[in-house]
């Protein structure tokens, strides 16, 4: 089952772990938003079914990594949620339909912050999982 209410948006500084994060949001979801955060893509090497890509021209140099760049793909997405995923991450199989189920059985909830495994083994935010959040949440 493909999560058809989430759109996941990747910031990327055209790191080659890139096609791997797409890839596995392209799994997960049904449309992907990828936001070059001012450089040029290599699109020979990059998946084109289902991927939008956009680019911020010029970063500002008050931005923090990717801040202009995860705002365009929020403006752009035509779903209720975004999920922000970095180019060097990617999405556990199972995932979409995990993020779909707790915001059905949620309705009332409008940010989740997500818990994360590193390849070392270690989580953020504790446990693996979704977790309620809000606006002033990292």
């Amino acid at each position: 089952m493909k999560n058809s209410i989430v759109t996941p948006v990747i910031a990327t500084l055209g790191r080659n772990s890139l096609k791997n994060a797409i890839i596995s949001a392209q799994r997960e979801f049904e449309n992907v938003i990828v936001v070059a955060d001012g450089v040029d893509l290599d699109f020979n090497n990059l998946p084109d079914e289902n991927v939008s890509y956009f680019k911020v021209g010029r970063k500002n140099p008050n931005d923090k990594y990717g801040g202009a760049a995860w705002n365009l793909g929020a403006y752009v997405a035509t779903t209720p949620y975004i999920n922000h995923l970095g180019d060097d991450d990617e999405f556990d199989i199972g995932a979409g339909e995990f993020m779909q189920n707790k915001i059905n059985e949620n309705p009332d909830v409008d940010i989740w912050i997500t818990g994360l495994r590193y390849n070392n083994g270690t989580y953020a935010c504790m446990t693996p999982g979704l977790f309620p959040g809000n606006v002033a949440a990292p």
